[in-house]
């Protein structure tokens, strides 16, 4: 539903009367839907990741209005995602994005903002109640990850919610400092349980009577302590970009 007007090829423009009509409309998030649909159709992993809804969210606000981000805050929160010029084109494209400026030799410069505020509140009503992969991770991540800042060292993620934060990673931003280390010792404590789990039988025998029981909390707490100090340990390794919390 493209009703706006372009100013030149480059800045999608609209009109006054665009936005009332928008407003006016029973379902006014129909816009949001039709575009992150046709944006799906372009054969990536997009929309289905969640990485659009991520992108989108971070020109809002909490109070439902409208961002502006400058273009090295969006490489830099998604450095692990070598297609980003390509999807803030395609945003600006069906006139979910703005830029201030082109972008030059595939890379995404000046500031970047919804195309219009009315956009921000039907953006983020999507995002919070998106099940995609991305949103399902980054909402793990920043539940747990608070018992991780500073120095703290909280429960390692259990076999469940660590298997949902790796199908999601590639649909949100890069994790922040305690979410990363939260992430490495949670693989550090998963590879440790599934030693454990494949125990004698990885060897070609097994105790007769042998049943696994579910770790107590006190076994939890002292294995995401170990895992912590390896994450310690291995924060001097080369590892991914990270963004401060």
């Amino acid at each position: 539903m493209a009703a706006g007007r372009r100013r030149d090829a480059g800045h999608p423009a609209w009109r006054l009367e665009d936005y009332r009509d928008l407003r006016a409309r029973p379902a006014a998030d129909d816009f949001v839907r039709d575009q992150l649909a046709a944006l799906a159709v372009m054969g990536t992993d997009w929309v289905a990741s969640g990485l659009a809804l991520d992108v989108l969210e971070y020109h809002t606000t909490a109070l439902g209005t409208a961002q502006l981000r400058p273009a090295k805050s969006l490489v830099a929160r998604y450095a692990h995602r070598s297609d980003l010029p390509e999807l803030l084109a395609a945003c600006k494209a069906l006139r979910l994005l703005s830029s201030s400026t082109e972008a030059a030799d595939r890379l995404p410069v000046g500031e970047w903002r919804l195309a219009h505020d009315t956009l921000a509140p039907l953006v983020r009503a999507r995002f919070e109640a998106s099940q995609a992969p991305g949103q399902r991770a980054r909402r793990v991540l920043q539940q747990r990850a608070v018992d991780w800042e500073g120095e703290a060292v909280g429960d390692a993620l259990d076999a469940v919610d660590l298997a949902a934060v790796e199908r999601g990673l590639a649909g949100m931003r890069v994790q922040t400092g305690a979410e990363g280390r939260l992430l490495y010792a949670s693989r550090a404590a998963e590879r440790r349980r599934r030693r454990r789990l494949a125990g004698p039988a990885g060897c070609g025998w097994r105790w007769p009577s042998w049943r696994w029981r579910p770790p107590s909390a006190g076994r939890a707490r002292r294995s995401a302590v170990v895992a912590a100090d390896e994450a310690r340990r291995g924060a001097s390794r080369p590892k991914a970009a990270v963004i401060r919390a």
